[in-house]
């Protein structure tokens, strides 16, 4: 009996790069509070993501959007996941910042 293997890119890594996570992470600190910013074990996701990331250093984080007390705890991708709309108006607090701090460090140098 004979068969043919064949490997296929599924997707690339997607890798936070750490300078940019050391210079933005005080941002969001300052942005949600500490009690609000949790760390979580590496794991190795492949998202789309990682193709920007080939062109440009990235830091791919989460942003929570559940809320218990509502009832909105189901999961991504599944047919019951909602979002607790309030959390939008934090996910734009936190990249507004993250922008405007960056460019206060990088631009004009």
């Amino acid at each position: 009996a004979t068969f043919d293997l064949k490997f296929e890119e599924n997707g690339a890594l997607t890798f936070n790069e750490p300078k940019l996570v050391e210079e933005t992470l005080p941002t969001i600190r300052r942005v949600v509070g500490d009690q609000n910013l949790l760390s979580i074990k590496p794991f190795m996701p492949a998202e789309d993501f990682s193709y920007f990331q080939k062109i440009s250093p990235g830091f791919y984080y989460f942003l929570g959007v559940g809320n218990r007390a509502r009832g909105i705890t189901s999961s991504w991708h599944t047919a019951d996941f909602d979002i607790d709309e309030e959390s939008l108006v934090v996910g734009v607090k936190v990249m507004s910042n993250v922008l405007l701090d960056y460019l206060d460090r990088h631009v004009g140098r």
